[in-house]
Order: structure tokens, then sequence, then C-alpha cells
């Protein structure tokens, strides 16, 4: 035996490694890309579908009617001021003292708070430079007042680090979220207009 049948053996055996190497990454640059062509088809389809939502917005008759049955007719009352005279009498008495109670059912919550407390479910939301509020995950838009309340959107307006999440306990929905700023509008982000003034 020669040192030329295991060198030519040795050799097919690299080049047959080389081209499978070659081949099989050739494929796995295919399968990736078709699967990174479909994410994003479907993600364009998405926002597609919600610019739609956003622009055909139903008449305001329309969702009064479904709402009400047929036999109810809507009245718009035009009252006299004399109607509200007897309301308007003058009274001696002291009123008394309103307390404005503040709500405990949104407060914000330290990062350990958020981190560890398993009780509360987790969301990670985004304010945008326009002011609106959207989940981080899937662009959804929420309501301030049921989610962060005025105490997380003040909280997160006036951080002096915006570039640090604030973290907010909502009580009612049982909720947890950490709030993001964005320096981009909701528009230049997704792509999707919704209308709205930029703060400063």
């Amino acid at each position: 035996m020669t040192y030329k049948e295991p060198l030519i053996f040795i050799a097919g055996a690299a080049i047959g490694a080389a081209v499978t190497a070659f081949v099989m990454r050739r494929r796995c640059d295919i399968r990736i890309n078709n699967e990174v062509e479909e994410a994003r088809s479907a993600y364009n389809e998405k926002l597609s579908n919600l610019s739609m939502k956003n622009r055909n917005k139903p008449d305001i008759s329309e969702l009064v009617k479904s709402v009400l049955p047929d036999d109810v007719s809507t009245e718009v009352k035009t009252p006299e001021k004399s109607d509200y005279k007897k309301y308007a009498t003058v009274t001696e008495e002291e009123p008394e003292n309103v307390v404005v109670k503040a709500n405990d059912d949104i407060h914000i919550v330290s990062e350990e708070d958020y981190m560890y407390d398993g009780s509360y479910e987790k969301l990670t939301v985004i304010i945008y430079a326009d002011g609106t509020l959207a989940r981080d995950d899937d662009d959804d838009l929420l309501d301030i007042e049921d989610s962060i309340g005025s105490t997380g959107y003040d909280a997160v307006m006036h951080n002096p680090d915006p570039s640090d999440a604030v973290y907010i306990r909502n009580e009612l929905s049982n909720i947890d979220y950490e709030v993001l700023t964005s320096q981009k509008t909701y528009t230049q982000q997704t792509g999707v207009y919704i209308g709205g003034e930029a703060r400063d």
C-alpha cells in the first residue's frame, strides 16, 4: 500500500465535506429567506388591515341603530332656561368638604416588584412621541385611562431618563405594565396613520 491511496481518500473526504457544507448552507439560506418573506408578508397584511379599520369608521347613527331596538326612538331635549330655575336656589348652608380620592388602583411600582411579583400579568407597552399608547408585541392601541392611567402617563412623561422603563401596576385589570418611550410617532413606527398632533 502506497501513500497515494490514503491521500486520495482524505482529499476525496475533504472535498465531499466541503460540497456537503456548501449545499446545506445554501438550502438553509433559501429556507430562512422564505420564512422571513412569509413573516414580512403576514406583518404587512396585518398593518394593512389595521390601517383599513382606522380609515373606515362606521357612521354613528348606524352604531346607535345596532344597539337600540327598532321600537326605541332617540330624542334630543332642549329645555329652556326656566326649567333650571328651581334648581338654582340660593342657600346659606355651607357646602360639605368634598374629598377627591386619588386612584390607588393604578400606581407606580419598582422594577423588583415588576420582576418578582408573579401574581400580576406582565405587559410591555410603548408611549410614542405623539402620545399614543400601544402594545410592544403587536402595536395594538391601548386606552391610557384603562391601562396605565393618568398617574402612569404623567410619570412616563416626566421621567428624567426616557431610556429607563417605568413600571405601573393596575390593580383593576391585574396587570403590571412596563412602559417604554419612543422618539418616533406611532405612524412613523408602524406606517399606520391614526391622526393626532405630536407632543413637544
